[in-house]
């Protein structure tokens, strides 16, 4: 790897017009053909029913660790309060 590396910056640098130069600065091309269809979105997503279960486990756990944070919060106040006297 290291070795193709200074070749090709070795090449770069001299301007000599090697295979790998000329495939490094074409121009780019979009994908034609069936090649063009992104390989990740196989099917559409399904927006029009959405599953309850895992909004409700979202929203849940986000209300759970705000409820706790808070509350955490709060126990560190009283905490920092009585051992510095503010209390």
């Amino acid at each position: 790897m290291a070795f193709y590396l200074k070749s090709l910056l070795r090449a770069i640098i001299t301007r000599k017009d090697t295979a790998r130069e000329s495939m490094l600065l074409a121009p780019a091309r979009l994908p034609s053909g069936p090649s063009a269809r992104s390989k990740f979105y196989l099917r559409d997503p399904p927006n029009d029913k959405p599953d309850w279960l895992k909004v409700g486990l979202t929203l849940g756990t986000t209300g759970f660790l705000w409820f706790y944070l808070i509350k955490q919060h709060n126990e560190d106040v009283l905490e920092y309060k009585r051992r510095n006297g503010l209390e």
